[in-house]
């Protein structure tokens, strides 16, 4: 029936716990809290909640491909590669690099191992290990772990790359990165990238 210009509704419960006959901003204001809210029944689109910092994505690359090499001096792209798109231009990256490497000699001799993260033909980050035995026969293993925080500032797809460098070797000896012998928990290296939003 009309009533001052009002459609009247029937309110029905039918027994089955669905309530009918209630139009969108029908229920009074005020009457909804938390607790009738299913858990993730609010999407990230319909909040107005503002705080940042939450990890909103997350990539890995755990290739584990062992990868001799003779040649020093001269940088050498590894197995480990992201490439991603950041939601934001805002976007902060906390990117974690983790490598294993291996010499061994067949006299004395020394060796020292550089690993760099590269995006986008960049150097941003690195760390290296050195080791001078002195002794023929020798071989050592070194794990070689860093972090950083980037700030690309782009949405257009960008590529995380780790590489890594062989320097002042005398003896060209038996060379190996991302030994996964004697690796952390069977694996020589990773690569962790994740996205927060700012």
């Amino acid at each position: 029936r009309v009533l001052d210009n009002y459609v009247i509704m029937p309110i029905v419960i039918n027994g089955s716990g669905t309530v009918t006959g209630i139009n969108v901003g029908g229920l009074p204001d005020g009457i909804v809290d938390t607790d009738m809210l299913a858990n993730n029944a609010v999407t990230d689109a319909k909040s107005t909640i503002t705080a940042t910092g939450r990890v909103i994505n997350r990539w890995v690359d755990d290739t584990q491909s062992e990868e001799s090499l003779s040649t020093k001096n001269v940088w050498t792209d590894s197995a480990l590669s992201i490439t991603l798109t950041p939601a934001s231009a805002a976007s902060r990256f906390d990117i974690r690099v983790n490598t294993n490497v291996y010499s061994s000699f067949g006299s004395a001799s020394h060796a020292a191992w550089r690993v760099g993260l590269d995006r986008g033909g960049s150097f941003i980050a690195g760390r290296g290990v050195a080791w001078d035995p002195n002794d023929s026969g020798a071989w050592f293993t070194s794990d070689i772990s860093f972090s950083t925080i980037d700030h690309p500032n782009t949405t257009s797809s960008i590529t995380y790359k780790v590489r890594y460098l062989l320097v002042n070797v005398g003896d060209p000896g038996n060379h190996i990165f991302n030994n996964s012998v004697w690796g952390y928990d069977g694996k020589g290296s990773w690569l962790e990238i994740q996205e927060y939003d700012q």
